[in-house]
């Protein structure tokens, strides 16, 4: 198992029994749940045409309808499943088109709907049934949804081509009380409602979650827990779940099977978005230490050894000679192996053009140059640091070099490599990314970089910089070392 998740290890489970991203291979199947799964298979069984399932965030709509995704596709029923509603009506339908297996076959709507119909009575003839599903449906755009209504218009002589089933969240049924929609609200011959668990169902919840992933009964849950659970979660499953989860990491920090009111306690401050909670505040204080200011091995630049913007900028296209530059400075890129460039770094440095430097500097010798505030203990301790007091109100900047694993020249929504992958695997090894490990920038991980460089005291940014990848990456290093004193020491 990962070392990001040793933590379940002390729990003897084979898996994160409560992910968040949706789990259908293990679901719960309360009695709520089964009585609106079957009611909508039912549905796309007797060809009713247009049906909705709604609710809150967090309640598992997309669990749900996953589930009834994979038992249709049992039943010998073509499915499409569309997520990208956040696009105009012809992306919309190439989207339905592509995911029943056929190539888009023109730019041109008309021409795609005359596919999608050929191919839908080709279904029929053939005596199969087509179902739509499509997630998050309350982003779909007024001419989106006339589309759809003209989709459920599609038939045979006697039965409905394509069944459809929406799931979206409450906005989707005031999208559709618009007068230009009515017609399509007309249509609606089944609508559920997903609902939170009760205090009974959110027991059976947790107990099936931590039995699937291997607890065999080890793991107890106090009564005091599982009301504090309920009371604090009101039963939305994804709430539940970041909270549960957070338990267990809680026991596991604790050395107890246990979960009761404290764990509970302890999970939920944790969580609690106004600062570190007192689980990561020891995790990260088993790595990082104190910050420091000074100390053995750091490299002082003292605020006489300063020359002129001016002087800076001209010694940087021409170059400084080494007997010039201050001592410290010599001996910090002697430490790197690059006593050669010394003059140059420190004309950058008194003419505030590091990046320029960095960039050369990167390009040379496949080093980066890492400038920090603040100095965790870990990082004074492995690397040759030069502190300069430059900066507002005289606060000192720290500076050393480091080879990157990993860099990043792109990071938005939807990038896809194997640097992303990487990240991920470091964000989740610091327990701040608790999802799929996929190499594709998404908002869960956009928000793991955020709360990493908030903790860290970084420039909140949202973009894996440097400074970011160089503490993540060292904090990772340490908490491994640390792990494997700890599994000697105890095995």
């Amino acid at each position: 198992m990962e070392s990001s998740l040793k933590y379940l290890t002390h729990f003897g489970l084979r898996y994160n029994p409560f992910p968040v991203a949706p789990d259908s291979k293990n679901f719960f199947f309360s009695q709520t749940i089964t009585q609106t799964v079957s009611e909508l298979i039912h549905g796309v069984e007797a060809r009713k045409g247009f049906l909705i399932l709604l609710g809150e965030v967090g309640l598992g709509k997309t669990t749900i309808g996953k589930k009834i995704l994979a038992m249709l596709e049992k039943r010998n029923i073509k499915t499409s499943w569309v997520f990208n509603t956040r696009c105009e009506e012809r992306q919309l339908l190439k989207d339905i088109i592509a995911d029943f297996g056929l190539e888009p076959c023109s730019e041109n709507s008309g021409e795609l709907f005359r596919q999608l119909n050929q191919f839908l009575l080709a279904q029929a003839q053939e005596g199969r049934n087509c179902a739509l599903i499509i997630d998050d449906a309350q982003n779909l755009d007024t001419e989106s949804l006339e589309m759809i209504r003209i989709l459920s218009s599609l038939e045979s002589d006697h039965e409905k081509l394509l069944q459809i089933l929406l799931i979206g969240q409450p906005e989707l049924l005031k999208k559709l009380d618009s007068p230009e929609l009515r017609q399509l609200k007309s249509r609606i011959v089944i609508q559920k409602q997903a609902l939170p668990l009760s205090r009974d169902e959110l027991r059976d919840y947790i107990i099936f979650r931590l039995t699937s992933a291997g607890s065999c009964g080890s793991i107890t849950l106090r009564r005091s827990a599982l009301n504090y659970i309920h009371r604090v979660t009101k039963g939305n499953f994804r709430k539940v779940n970041i909270l549960m989860d957070r338990c267990l990491y809680a026991g596991y920090v604790l050395g107890v099977q246990q979960i009761d009111s404290k764990v509970v306690r302890m999970a939920w401050k944790d969580l609690n978005p106004s600062g570190c909670g007192k689980i990561r505040r020891k995790l990260l204080a088993l790595a990082a230490g104190a910050l420091v200011l000074a100390g053995v091995g750091m490299i002082h630049l003292a605020e006489r050894d300063t020359v002129s913007v001016a002087q800076g900028v001209g010694d940087l296209k021409a170059g400084l000679r080494t007997d010039s530059v201050p001592e410290p400075v010599v001996q910090f890129m002697k430490d790197y192996g690059a006593t050669e460039l010394a003059g140059e770094f420190y004309s950058a440095l008194k003419a505030n053009s590091l990046e320029v430097f960095s960039q050369e500097m990167y390009k040379t010798t496949g080093l980066e140059l890492i400038s920090l505030k603040e100095l965790p203990a870990h990082v004074k301790d492995r690397y040759g640091v030069l502190c300069h007091p430059y900066g507002p109100e005289g606060s000192s900047t720290y500076f050393l070099f480091w080879k990157p694993p990993i860099r990043f020249s792109r990071f938005y929504y939807g990038y896809k490599g194997k640097e992303v992958e990487r990240l991920q695997e470091l964000l989740a090894q610091l327990d701040y990314y608790c999802h799929k490990v996929d190499g594709l920038v998404g908002r869960n991980l956009m928000k793991a970089v955020v709360a990493f460089q908030e903790e860290m005291g970084l420039e909140v940014t949202g973009f894996p910089d440097s400074n970011t990848l160089f503490l993540l990456s060292n904090l990772s290093e340490v908490l491994k070392g640390a792990g494997s004193v700890q599994e000697k020491t105890t095995g």
